[in-house]
């Protein structure tokens, strides 16, 4: 599949995000992305509706496209905030 996508006109880049899945996580999900969102829409600098954000296990993954670097940190700066969350990953691409 990343080849396909490697090898399809007009594709850049490929960057993915695999992870194991476990029988049993050490944190709730549904709490860590209701916590996000909520941070998100807030945030007077970021666009909440332009940042997709998934929660893999205990580690939050972020794509979509912002305007300023600045959106990105705060995304993350939150993240990293919440309890249970392990790890962060940031797929975000920022236009000029």
């Amino acid at each position: 599949m990343i080849n396909l996508a490697k090898q399809t006109s007009g594709v850049k880049n490929v960057y993915t995000y695999l992870k194991t899945k476990q029988d049993r996580y050490e944190c709730s999900s549904f709490n860590i992305l209701a916590n996000l969102k909520q941070n998100l829409f807030s945030d007077s600098i970021i666009k909440g509706t332009n940042v997709r954000v998934s929660v893999v296990g205990c580690d939050v993954v972020f794509s979509g496209v912002i305007s300023k670097i600045e959106q990105e940190k705060h995304a993350i700066w939150y993240a990293k905030h919440i309890d249970g969350v392990q790890e962060v990953y940031s797929f975000l691409k920022i236009l000029n």
